[in-house]
């Protein structure tokens, strides 16, 4: 399973070179030959002179593969997983396509006519069409197999076609120069030729059912197909060439790894792009956009070209940055360590070769990537000792490490340095590797069980640490009663700080989902960020009521108290209103479904059509989503980067929620389908409360 598999593509297990049986742009099926030996061999596939490696394949030996035409466990009938419904037409010519109707199909079904098995032309959970196979005439029983299981359709009536040619179908009918063409049909043979207006093409490969070939270069417009053999012309309609055209490109500013989107018209499946001479395979294509990865290059303005047709086609200049960025500490944790502590320091742009200097001593950090650096303190002076991090020729100052006295490393085995030279060979066979002046010899077993536990403990606190680290924080609301904050989320960490207008305040009680503090007196707009070492810049949390020194604290509780009881009676009376709506939204849905689909075979079909329709429409739908958030909201507020996550948040939990109410109607459960819908209510509140909280958070910004 793949992507951009053409034909002609064979496949290589070992030096054992096979023809697939069925190649499709996504897929390649292939029978594995007999082999004398089990064991893994390497699989890779093969198309001119080039090899693409697909990793290995274990050959097993001693037995033969069988489809059984029924599965029987005694004790447990087992049904199949899919059921057939029905098949049309009950007679059809060679090359025609035949459709069979059932309910949840499975990816990777064939279908055998008779002695022919066969991969078909298109597969959906409640449909596969099939063209017919040609052979003896006459009626020919059909299944459908998948794995070791097979399921009867019914019986094919194959009509023999007559001598000659026929082409049932041209995909696509609207391409540009240097398009890979398809014809299906029946009674293709070597020899045939396929004519563009008035130029013969030879085809790329022939198959009975099947023919490609390269469109040439032809002027745009609307131009005749023909299939010729001989003295005999069969015409198979009309074809619109298309003069591909560029748009527009975003972004122009990318840095190395950055995905740029090409638009524009006339784009084909077989275009990549070049970049300054470079050429870039496409990360996905379609008639109207194309996107790919910048490569690593150099920084500056280069040329963009797309190929893939008779000429190349200018999409102008992107600039490339550089791909460093500066580096920046923002943490380290902890800052009292013993020796043989595990320390981390946190940030953004640490390069892989960054190396920590603690006092004198240089060393190799014990993990890094690019927003963490962690190492081992050593052994020697207690005390504040600098730290310096050392990357990309500079150092960067990440304050003092106060390392305080604790038991020495050797109580708890660390692995023994590494010699160089000859000490290895001349340190004593009973000297312990690392030991203090008048320690005793240890057993050599229990020095290396030592070490290898002190090294799983070691790793397990870095993955704890990382694991601990990568959680980034989520925001759900904040509530107020007096001068206690309560904030509500999940993921806050116990190095979590709470900022009240950029000053940082004492928290009371933080756990992973809710942090209670008390508010300072302040005066006029107030704001309450919250961070912690793995955000880079402060979490937006609200606009809180100032708390004036001179208001009677105790009185203005109880009227918070008061306000909060008015306001939960309210909410209370919302959402019985809600649950009655929603108990009438039922029964009229209910009602209507009752005239449409009486039984639950029918509501599934229905549930499966309206699923198909969704996905066919979620391109459509995302643009207008997309569409109605623009025309919402300014350009500034969805560029930032909270707004973001927030909008991310809502889709996931909205999409969610409407799947489980589709479930809750197929399957009939009335009190799910109503806490659906109050849950539904909820979140849509929730989230115009916290978009309108961030807009006035930006709008304090300047924004």
């Amino acid at each position: 399973i793949g992507k951009h598999f053409m034909p002609g593509t064979f496949v290589l297990i070992g030096r054992h070179r096979v023809r697939p049986r069925a190649i499709a742009p996504r897929r390649i099926v292939f029978v594995v030959p007999p082999m004398r030996r089990p064991g893994p061999r390497p699989l890779r596939l093969v198309r001119g002179p080039r090899q693409f490696p697909a990793g290995q394949l274990y050959v097993m030996v001693g037995g033969r593969p069988v489809v059984p035409a029924k599965i029987v466990r005694p004790g447990h009938p087992r049904p199949m997983p899919t059921r057939v419904t029905g098949m049309t037409p009950p007679r059809a010519r060679t090359g025609t396509t035949v459709t069979v109707m059932g309910v949840n199909f499975r990816p990777g079904t064939m279908v055998q006519v008779g002695p022919r098995r066969f991969a078909p032309t298109s597969l959906t959970p409640t449909r596969i069409t099939f063209l017919a196979p040609g052979g003896k005439p006459g009626p020919q029983p059909v299944y459908l197999v998948h794995g070791r299981w097979t399921a009867p359709v019914g019986k094919l009536f194959v009509i023999a076609h007559a001598a000659g040619p026929a082409v049932t179908r041209v995909v696509p009918r609207r391409a540009n120069h240097g398009s890979l063409i398809t014809v299906l049909g029946a009674g293709f043979r070597p020899g045939i030729m396929v004519q563009v207006g008035r130029r013969p093409v030879r085809p790329t490969s022939i198959a009975p059912n099947r023919l490609t070939f390269i469109l040439p270069r032809t002027p745009p417009g609307t131009i005749p197909l023909y299939l010729r053999r001989g003295p005999r012309t069969i015409p198979m309609g009309n074809i619109l060439v298309v003069v591909p055209r560029v748009t527009n490109v975003s972004p122009r500013r990318v840095r190395p790894g950055d995905v740029v989107t090409v638009s524009g018209t006339g784009f084909s499946s077989a275009m990549f792009a070049q970049v300054a001479h470079r050429r870039v395979a496409a990360q996905s294509a379609t008639a109207t956009t194309l996107t790919f990865v910048v490569p690593h290059m150099r920084p500056g303005p280069k040329p963009l070209s797309l190929f893939g047709g008779a000429r190349p086609l200018a999409a102008g200049n992107i600039v490339v940055m550089p791909r460093h960025i500066a580096v920046r500490i923002t943490a380290v944790e902890p800052k009292r360590p013993t020796p043989g502590t595990l320390v981390s320091i946190f940030g953004v742009g640490f390069p892989d070769d960054a190396r920590v200097q603690l006092g004198r001593h240089v060393l190799i950090p014990q993990s890094a990537d690019s927003s963490h650096v962690s190492f081992i303190v050593p052994q020697g002076k207690m005390g504040p000792r600098p730290l310096t991090l050392l990357a990309r020729g500079q150092r960067i100052s990440a304050g003092a490490l106060h390392v305080h006295g604790g038991r020495p490393v050797v109580a708890i085995a660390p692995p023994p340095p590494r010699h160089h030279g000859g000490d290895s060979h001349d340190r004593p066979s009973g000297a312990h590797p690392g030991g203090v002046g008048g320690a005793q010899p240890t057993p050599a077993g229990n020095i290396e069980e030592r070490r290898k536990r002190w090294r799983d403990e070691q790793r397990k606190r870095r993955e704890r640490w990382d694991a601990y680290r990568r959680l980034r924080p989520i925001v759900y609301r904040f509530s107020q009663t007096g001068d206690r904050i309560v904030i509500y989320g999940r993921n806050f960490l116990p190095t979590a700080q709470v900022l009240i207008n950029k000053t940082p305040v004492t928290a009371a009680r933080i756990t992973p989902r809710r942090i209670v503090f008390t508010m300072p007196p302040t005066t006029g707009r107030t704001v309450i960020l919250l961070t912690q070492p793995s955000l880079r810049r402060p979490l937006f949390v609200g606009l809180p009521e100032p708390v004036a020194p001179q208001i009677d604290q105790a009185a203005l509780a109880r009227a918070r108290a008061a306000e909060e009881r008015r306001r939960r009676a309210e909410d209370a009376r919302r959402i019985a209103e809600a649950r009655r709506a929603a108990q009438a939204r039922w029964r009229a849905r209910q009602a209507m479904l009752a005239k449409i689909a009486r039984s639950r075979a029918d509501r599934q079909a229905r549930y499966q059509a309206e699923w198909e329709a969704l996905k066919a429409r979620r391109e459509a739908r995302r643009r207008a989503r997309l569409a109605a958030l623009r025309a919402q909201w300014k350009a500034k507020i969805l560029r930032n980067e909270q707004v973001r996550a927030e909008l991310a948040l809502h889709a996931r939990r909205k999409a969610r929620l409407n799947q489980m109410q589709r479930i809750a109607e197929v399957e009939n459960l009335q009190k799910l389908a109503i806490r659906v819908s109050l849950a539904l209510s909820r979140e849509n509140r929730r989230h115009a409360r916290r978009m309108r909280e961030l807009q006035q958070a930006l709008s304090v910004q300047g924004i």
